[in-house]
């Protein structure tokens, strides 16, 4: 793996590992909005073993979550977010420290490694309706800049161009969405970013339900091209979404499971 850039998903990982974590950490109940619909769990087709689970505190933000083999533990303060990595064996890296402005968006954050060295950092800028719009990565380790640039339509992610440490644009990602469907998820599950956090800290979540997500080169090729459908749940506190993976004739079921 490259240390010098944090990975981002050309496509969409599609099954996730149980983790067991060793260290206790106390679970904290919720205490949340009636209109407010928080994912507890997500569920990959019949797979037991596959399963995303997440905890929030009584605010509402996001506690802890597992991430493929690893358990992230997040702690928050007046104007910083710190997030920690356990599972040592698995990643490079151990931690990311997130910090606040005085709305409690997040402008920037730094990227630690196993021996507790900063490696990168991010700065994040917003567009006028409070949406993500820019976010750069300063790789101190090789001195390289990359920039993501993000660009909006009614409410949604429309494309997001990704550039190369020369600063030219080297891919896209566009977005369609069902715009007669809304979005009432409280996590961004499908953005190319590894960071996702609560309360529009980085920024507000799309207003409608995507429909196709497509990764295109600089030259019109495509990369990758998922498209997601939603069947109707029998269940109030489950939602059902499908993901077919176009070009590699994979489909994968998803079923998200709210707190209430």
């Amino acid at each position: 793996m490259n240390i010098t850039r944090l990975p981002i998903a050309i496509i969409l990982i599609f099954l996730f590992f149980s983790c067991k974590e060793k260290e206790v950490v106390q679970t904290v109940q919720v205490k949340i909005e009636p209109d407010v619909k928080l994912i507890s769990h997500v569920t990959y087709g019949t797979d037991p073993e596959a399963e995303k689970w997440y905890e929030y505190t009584p605010d509402g933000d996001l506690f802890r979550y597992n991430s493929i083999i690893d358990t992230v533990l997040l702690t928050y303060s007046q104007d910083t977010i710190y997030k920690r990595y356990f599972n040592k064996s698995s990643d490079w890296l151990t931690e990311i420290k997130y910090y606040l402005d005085k709305s409690g968006k997040v402008i920037g954050s730094s990227i630690l490694d196993q021996e507790k060295e900063e490696i990168s950092r991010y700065k994040f800028e917003y567009n006028d309706q409070g949406y993500l719009s820019k976010a750069l990565q300063d790789v101190l380790t090789s001195g390289s800049s990359y920039l993501n640039e993000f660009l909006y339509n009614d409410g949604n992610l429309t494309e997001v161009i990704m550039y190369t440490a020369d600063g030219e644009p080297g891919q896209r990602y566009v977005y369609d969405y069902y715009m007669d469907k809304a979005n009432e998820l409280n996590i961004f599950m499908h953005g190319i970013l590894d960071d996702f956090l609560m309360k529009d800290r980085l920024g507000k979540l799309n207003k409608n339900l995507v429909k196709q997500m497509a990764c295109i080169s600089m030259e019109g090729d495509t990369l990758s091209l998922l498209k997601f459908s939603y069947p109707e749940n029998k269940e109030n506190n489950q939602f059902t979404e499908i993901i077919t993976d176009d070009l590699n004739e994979i489909e994968t079921v998803k079923i998200y499971h709210f707190n209430k």
